[in-house]
């Protein structure tokens, strides 16, 4: 659960998703304004950092039971490979509370997969599968947790509009 980028006098927002395959991602919005006041530094939730482009971002770590075979088990536009065994980012941006717009940020892939496997265009130097977890530093660099089996692998990118995302991420520990 991440609470995002709180603003003084506003409700506090906060995503929360069920870590399991064909789950959701659910909402909730306080009823009641958040007051920086209310709170000492010693208890006060960490708000993280503001989005440089005011979205939201989920990892989508894997769903290797993906299959077809049924409504729930279909591809849908937010997870759109069959058999996903690498998982995928996706990122948002309100409009207002109900309403949003969403794109696939990231697609995780080995190098050496084909055209149908890295829709990112990763290589060698930013390959990944697996995101399930990240953050923004004060930076504005993104840092992307991986659970790939036995391999832990931390990846960064800078967000910046004038670069495609796969060319932002290089990895920084394998």
């Amino acid at each position: 659960m991440k609470l995002l980028g709180a603003a003084p006098a506003q409700p506090v927002v906060v995503y929360s998703g069920h870590d399991a395959r064909f789950e959701y991602i659910y909402k909730f919005v306080s009823s009641a304004n958040w007051d920086p006041s209310d709170v000492s530094p010693v208890d006060r939730l960490a708000t993280g950092a503001k989005y440089l482009d005011g979205a939201v971002y989920t990892t989508l770590t894997n769903n290797t039971r993906r299959t077809g075979e049924t409504p729930e088990t279909d591809v849908n536009p937010a997870n759109p490979p069959l058999d996903n065994e690498f998982g995928h980012i996706i990122r948002w941006v309100e409009s207002d509370t109900t309403a949003f717009t969403w794109d696939i940020f990231l697609f995780g892939a080995p190098a050496a997969g084909d055209v149908n496997i890295n829709l990112s265009g990763l290589t060698d130097l930013n390959q990944f599968a697996s995101p399930d977890g990240m953050n923004f530093d004060p930076r504005g660099i993104l840092w992307i947790l991986t659970d790939n089996g036995d391999q832990f692998i931390v990846l960064a990118m800078r967000l910046r509009s004038d670069e495609d995302c796969a060319s932002r991420i290089m990895m920084v520990d394998g």
